[in-house]
C-alpha cells in the first residue's frame, strides 16, 4: 500500500491508511522501530485529513480512525519502553 502511495498523488486518508497498515504489520512482525515510524506518518496524514473538506464532512469517521492509530501506536511505544510518549498518544486520542 505504501508503494502505491509513493507512486503518485493520494489524499491524506489514503496515505494514512497505507502507513497505518504497514505500521501494524511491522509491529506484529516485531519491528517496533519501523512500526513507530510508519504510525507517526499515518497519524500526521490523519491529522491533515481532518482539515480537508472531506475530513470536515466525515469528521466522525476520520477522528475514529485517528483515535485507533494513536491507541495502537501507544501500545507500540509502551512495548518500546517509551511510556511518556505512549501517554502523550493516549492523551491526544482521548481528545478525539
Amino acid at each position: 500500500a505504501v508503494a502505491v502511495v509513493l507512486l503518485g498523488p493520494a489524499d491524506d486518508s489514503g496515505c494514512s491508511a497505507a502507513y497505518g497498515a504497514r505500521g501494524r504489520a511491522r509491529a506484529y512482525a516485531g519491528d517496533l522501530p519501523g512500526a513507530n515510524e510508519d504510525l507517526e506518518k499515518a497519524e500526521t496524514y490523519g491529522r491533515n485529513g481532518l482539515n480537508t473538506p472531506a475530513g470536515q464532512e466525515l469528521r466522525a469517521d476520520y477522528s475514529r480512525t485517528l483515535k485507533g492509530l494513536l491507541t495502537f501506536h501507544a501500545q507500540v511505544l509502551e512495548a518500546m519502553g517509551m511510556k511518556d510518549a505512549a501517554d502523550s498518544k493516549l492523551g491526544e486520542a482521548n481528545t478525539l
